[in-house]
C-alpha cells in the first residue's frame, strides 16, 4: 500500500489513543513510530529517510527533533495514553496480569526504569522514566510507585495484578508495602 495512506491511517489510530495530544503532536508521534517500524531503527536520521512523503530527510529529522524535545509533551500523559491503549486492546478475562519492573542501563550515562506488561513471552513497555546514571529523579521506591500509579487507572477491572521485580530493586520492605497498598501481588 502507498506510504502516505498507511501513515495517515496510522495517525488516526494514534490520535484516538493519544487524544490529550494536539493534532500536530499526535501526527508527529504517529510519524515517528511509523518511521521506526519502516526503518527498523530508532536513529532519527534513518527514521526521517523512511518518511519521504513528509519532505526532505533533513527537514523531517529536524521536525522530529523538535517534537521529541518539546517540554509541552508530558511523559506521564504519554505513558497513561499508551498504557490505556495497550491494555484496552488485549483480552485478559479475569486472568492474572503480570507487570514487570526493571531498571536498565543504556550506555555509560543513561538509565531507564520501566513498567512493562508481560504478554506472550514479550515485555510491552507501558511506562518509563529515563535519567542520568547518578541522578535519580526520586528514590527508587517512589519512582516505581509513580510509574505503577500511571498504569494503575488503565488496568482492566477484575484482573489480578502480579508485579515482578528483580532482587536489586525488590528487596525493599517499603516497596512491598506500596504494592500491597495498591492491591497488587508481587514476586521478587
Amino acid at each position: 500500500m502507498y506510504q502516505p495512506i498507511l501513515l495517515y491511517s496510522w495517525s488516526k489510530k494514534v490520535a484516538k489513543a493519544f487524544s490529550p495530544f494536539s493534532k500536530p503532536q499526535s501526527f508527529l508521534l504517529a510519524a515517528c513510530s511509523f518511521g521506526i517500524i519502516r526503518a527498523q531503527r530508532c536513529t532519527l536520521g534513518r527514521i526521517a529517510e523512511r518518511l519521504c512523503s513528509l519532505g526532505k530527510a533533513d527537514t523531517v529529522e529536524r521536525r522530529l527533533q523538535r517534537f521529541l524535545a518539546n517540554p509541552q509533551i508530558g511523559l506521564e500523559q504519554g505513558c497513561r495514553c499508551l498504557a490505556g491503549w495497550v491494555l484496552s486492546s488485549l483480552v485478559f478475562g479475569g486472568k492474572t496480569l503480570v507487570l514487570l519492573v526493571d531498571e536498565t542501563s543504556l550506555g555509560e550515562h543513561l538509565k531507564v526504569m520501566a513498567v512493562c506488561l508481560a504478554y506472550r513471552g514479550r515485555a510491552i513497555p507501558l511506562a518509563w522514566w529515563c535519567y542520568q546514571k547518578e541522578h535519580y529523579p526520586m528514590k527508587s521506591v517512589e519512582l516505581i510507585d509513580t510509574l505503577l500509579g500511571w498504569v494503575a487507572p488503565c488496568l482492566p477491572a477484575g484482573c489480578r495484578v502480579l508485579v515482578e521485580v528483580d532482587r536489586g530493586l525488590g528487596c525493599s520492605p517499603a516497596l512491598a508495602k506500596r504494592l500491597r497498598g495498591r492491591g497488587f501481588d508481587y514476586l521478587v
